[in-house]
């Protein structure tokens, strides 16, 4: 293994719940049924994320997905840091880079708002490459991942992607690179070990997994 493609929302930041409460807010403000719990929300969660509002009944002819984004983004970037990395996040990064292991962030985040939460949890100095999509919605990272490795030489099978959704995997599979998912995510347990991916429990879990490819 000669690098390490992360995932931020979910795998390292523990923001399921933050997600849970931001989108019944929105559901509030709009005569929606809201979810039950956050292991509702992660049953539903997939990608693209317009599908979970098409499941929790969002009419998108009467607001559009992009300003339903937009609301979306103001709560989450109001409360998301009332949350914390998950367990052993960091010193995982540090493991890594300690073994010589180059450590990237690629998310489908907005890549200001990837940058700037990766400064203020104080983990962006153990990221040689942040890489996040020049938009708020949400859309599929494979392209952004594909034209990195390109870029960076690296064989893809000495590539092991850190992920906790069945997008992930689905990222990984396209680029040619090795999976581990993380059940403490976005995600149920159940949903990721569908994928027929490598699934862990927990951050040590997956760092020792990755180590056994």
């Amino acid at each position: 293994m000669k690098m390490m493609i992360w995932d931020w929302n979910g795998t390292l930041l523990n923001d399921a719940e933050c997600c849970f409460h931001v989108l019944n807010d929105l559901c509030k403000e709009r005569n929606i049924k809201t979810l039950d719990s956050v292991e509702q929300y992660r049953e539903i969660f997939c990608f693209p994320v317009i599908r979970v509002y098409e499941q929790m009944g969002f009419d998108l002819t009467a607001q559009s997905f992009e300003d339903v984004s937009v609301d979306y983004t103001k709560g989450y970037q109001s409360t998301y840091l009332n949350y914390s990395l998950h367990d052993y996040a960091i010193d995982s990064l540090k493991q890594n880079r300690d073994e010589g292991i180059i450590n990237v962030l690629l998310s489908a985040s907005q890549i200001d708002i990837l940058k700037k939460q990766a400064q203020e949890y104080e983990c962006n100095e153990y990221f040689e490459e942040i890489l996040g999509l020049n938009n708020i919605y949400a859309h599929s990272k494979v392209d952004l991942a594909k034209e990195f490795i390109e870029k960076s030489q690296i064989d893809c099978r000495d590539i092991v992607w850190i992920g906790d959704s069945a997008h992930d995997y689905e990222c990984a599979k396209e680029c040619g690179t090795h999976c581990i998912l993380v059940a403490q995510g976005h995600q149920t347990k159940q949903a990721l070990c569908n994928t027929g991916a490598i699934v862990a429990s927990d951050l040590p879990e997956a760092m020792r997994l990755a180590r056994e490819l």
